[in-house]
């Protein structure tokens, strides 16, 4: 079983944080209480748990083939993707985005296609783009059917003995932070979007302005 921890990461060195947080959920939980790392650093250095000139990184870290890998910490913005019906809802949602679909299907594109669960998905979505981006016909409820088994596989963990669906803990809070980091990705393009023509808008006013004064 891989034990995760919340930890100090410098280029060097990897220190455990002494919280009693040893499974994923439960660290993610405790995180999600901090509105960012700031608030996350403040409440650690005035509990004694970091030193208030550490300059590295806080990150989960966990073993995997006897090396130390990292998770990105989660805070209260990413808790409403944790909810299975809402982050079902923004999947759905961007499936008519060819690029958030082209993302995600390079995402799911894991290793051996014999041995990833999700390589007939990431096969039918990546034809239904090649039909749209050659304006062939395309049939749109295959791309439904690929993106709900996306889901079911990612989100859930079936037992075949007794049939029960559980939750698989990581893989849904890989598609939340997925999903999460490509709306802010959007967002971010918005802004700047906007910002832009304002300047633009503003540059032009001014420029306006300066051939009315020439002609007095």
């Amino acid at each position: 079983m891989v034990s995760y921890k919340l930890a100090l990461l410098t280029k060097d060195s990897i220190e455990e944080i002494k919280l009693d947080l040893k499974s994923l959920d439960k660290i993610d939980e405790f995180t999600m209480r901090f509105n960012n790392e700031d608030s996350l650093r403040m409440f650690l250095i005035q509990n004694g748990l970091m030193d208030m000139n550490f300059t590295g990184k806080i990150r989960i870290s966990y073993k995997y083939n006897k090396k130390y890998q990292k998770l990105n910490v989660v805070y209260s913005d990413m808790k409403k993707y944790f909810d299975v019906f809402y982050l079902k809802h923004k999947l759905c949602q961007h499936s008519n985005d060819v690029i958030f679909l082209e993302k995600l299907a390079n995402h799911y594109s894991i290793g051996s296609s014999k041995f990833n669960l999700q390589g007939t998905n990431v096969l039918d979505i990546r034809n239904y783009l090649s039909d749209v981006r050659q304006s062939k016909p395309f049939e749109s409820k295959m791309l439904d059917i690929a993106i709900n088994d996306l889901f079911e596989k990612a989100v859930y963990k079936i037992n075949y003995k007794t049939g029960e669906a559980k939750i698989n803990y990581r893989g849904l809070r890989d598609l939340a932070l997925f999903i999460s980091n490509y709306e802010k990705t959007i967002n971010l393009k918005e802004v700047k979007n906007k910002l832009e023509n304002s300047f633009k808008k503003f540059e032009g006013e001014q420029i306006g302005l300066f051939e009315k004064i020439k002609k007095f």
